[in-house]
């Protein structure tokens, strides 16, 4: 599958001038669609959260043995740790691990990992940040439920070079009271922007900056789909 970024001149003087550009239409919307009809009947989902140790991730078979009792348990432990310290509960898929591994090898989300870190791919990323020494693409698809979240971080991260971060939407008819919007902070950690989530829209950020992803309430009626991750550099690929 070949994946052409439509970003013009603007966006890219919006980006070096404000840190960060929110670009829609971003992509073919059949291959858009495509993508979002993947994540909504086809991949397989994991849970990532965050307890007092660590990053946790259980995988879909885990997930899938979990009681509904056993996951609104877990889901409360892991919003009261949100109140006082960085946490976070969404359901992933590890694009760049499971395309590694050779695992569920149909699956689109494959020929997107591949596309993302194409040659051409990563060459227009360079030319629009000024960042020619970015070099790969780190990608994982996202699935937000009613109760997950994200809160405040800045995307540092030793091991992987995170340069600019993206985050593409893939979620049609969102409302703002179904939550899930994307706050960015300034330093003192003081409110900036929202911005609401959206299909075949990518946002595009320096890193680090300080930002998170609302809890997703219980009026939505839909989760919230994107492809997410970071244009990194050479040094740890």
């Amino acid at each position: 599958m070949k994946i052409q970024l439509r970003m013009t001149g603007a966006d890219r003087e919006q980006l070096s001038s404000a840190g960060r550009v929110l670009i829609r239409e971003i992509i073919d919307p059949e291959v858009a669609n495509e993508i979002r009809d993947c994540l909504k009947k086809t991949v397989s989902w994991s849970l990532a959260y965050q307890d007092g140790q660590g990053a946790i991730a259980l995988d879909a078979e885990q997930y899938s043995a979990l009681s509904e009792q056993a996951y609104h348990e877990l889901q409360d432990e892991v919003t009261k740790r949100g109140q006082s310290a960085y946490s976070f509960m969404y359901d992933s898929y590890m694009m760049i691990p499971a395309y590694l591994q050779r695992r569920n090898p149909g699956l689109l989300l494959n020929q997107i990992t591949e596309a993302v870190n194409s040659p051409p791919l990563i060459q227009s990323i360079r030319d629009f940040t000024g960042d020619q020494s970015i070099g790969r693409t780190i990608i994982q698809a996202t699935r937000y439920r009613q109760g997950h979240f994200l809160t405040r971080h800045n995307d540092r991260h030793d091991g992987e070079d995170r340069r600019f971060a993206f985050v593409l939407g893939l979620t049609t008819d969102w409302q703002a009271d179904f939550g899930g919007l994307t706050h960015f902070y300034d330093d003192d950690h003081q409110w900036q922007e929202s911005l609401l989530p959206g299909f075949n829209q990518m946002l595009i950020f320096r890193v680090p900056v300080w930002h998170s992803v609302g809890m997703v309430t219980r009026l939505a009626t839909q989760h919230r789909y994107s492809l997410t991750g970071w244009f990194s550099g050479v040094s740890h690929a």
